[in-house]
């Protein structure tokens, strides 16, 4: 019998991968399995500091998330000047994936570039299964 390797739904361990935002005052990251909150509220944004000087942003802007898979996530806080990905609004309380090279804008002031390292799968993740038929495939 011929043997394969199928990808595991259940839950693995938690991606290695960070997402970085470029922003000109510095980098944010966000490791997987975490959210970070963006704006210039000290109280409410650990990065708040990157945002002090910049009037369109928000105190409570917008909410990166980066899930234990390693995919990346925006949402819009109802911030008053909006948030863009690549230019298109994000709609207030909507969450939008973000890629590797993707642009996002708070406000009219601030953009950043998205760094994400390209997730392959993982090895780990894979279990053996042996057909039935003898055929070497997919399950």
């Amino acid at each position: 019998m011929q043997e394969y390797l199928k990808r595991d739904e259940g839950t693995g361990p938690i991606s290695p991968a960070v997402l970085r935002l470029a922003f000109p005052t510095g980098n944010v990251e966000v490791p997987a399995g975490t959210s970070l909150l963006l704006g210039r509220d000290p109280a409410e944004s650990l990065v708040a500091a990157a945002f002090s000087q910049f009037e369109n942003v928000s105190r409570r802007h917008a909410t990166v998330t980066v899930d234990d898979a390693g995919h990346a996530s925006i949402r819009d806080e109802h911030s008053t000047n909006g948030t863009f990905v690549n230019g298109d609004r994000v709609l207030p309380g909507t969450t939008v994936r973000l890629a590797d090279g993707d642009t996002v804008r708070l406000g009219a002031d601030i953009s950043a570039e998205v760094l994400l390292p390209r997730q392959e799968p993982d090895p780990a993740t894979f279990s053996r299964e042996r057909s039935q038929n003898g055929q070497v495939g997919p399950a």
